[in-house]
């Protein structure tokens, strides 16, 4: 039996066409005397962001125009891999609203973790925005979002949704947006 060894991951990542990440081979594997280096690897992050080693990019994005204030939102969306490597994504929908009353500023309300090959799209399906993540609270008196338990509203306007693919502070800049609006007038969840 004929066992062919590459001398480097470089030798490797030469054949395939696509940079390798740094594996550490087998001691059996690496004849004695003989070195081993790693080649050079760099991956598409920032500080305080997570680690990938490919890129991603949204393709298209499928919700409804509008929405009542009792209904969930289902959003589909479609997401290629445009990097170098086979890898997982982790798709993030953060939510703001501009309403008269204290909520937070911006709020994630639905993610999935998806694997998609290289050069593939996939359609993702994300779990959907129910009414209750996108309601404000109240106490009783209706003093503020931060008294427990309290009674949970949604407000009609713009749901100004935003898709992440993991980029460091998305919540706030980068991504890609899209509106929703909700109709209706000032609903308490309770009676949905």
């Amino acid at each position: 039996m004929t066992l062919s060894l590459f001398r480097s991951l470089r030798q490797f990542s030469r054949l395939v066409g696509y940079p390798f990440p740094p594996l550490i081979p087998h001691p059996l594997l690496v004849p004695p005397g003989s070195s081993f280096s790693l080649p050079p690897f760099h991956s598409h992050t920032t500080p305080g962001e997570g680690l990938s080693y490919t890129t991603f990019s949204v393709v298209d994005i499928n919700a409804p125009a509008s929405v009542g204030p009792c209904d969930s939102i289902p959003v589909v969306l479609k997401i290629n891999n445009t990097g170098l490597m086979d890898s997982d994504v982790v798709v993030q929908v953060f939510l703001a609203q501009d309403i008269p009353f204290p909520s937070p500023t911006t709020r994630l309300v639905t993610f999935s973790r998806e694997f998609i090959p290289i050069g593939f799209t996939a359609t993702i399906t994300l779990p959907s925005i129910t009414p209750a993540f996108r309601s404000r609270v109240i106490d009783e008196n209706g003093s503020d979002m931060y008294t427990l338990p309290g009674k949970r509203f949604n407000e009609p306007g713009s749901l100004k949704l935003r898709v992440c693919l993991g980029e460091h502070n998305c919540a706030y800049s980068g991504g890609r947006s899209f509106t929703v609006t909700q109709t209706g007038v000032s609903t308490d969840l309770s009676t949905c």
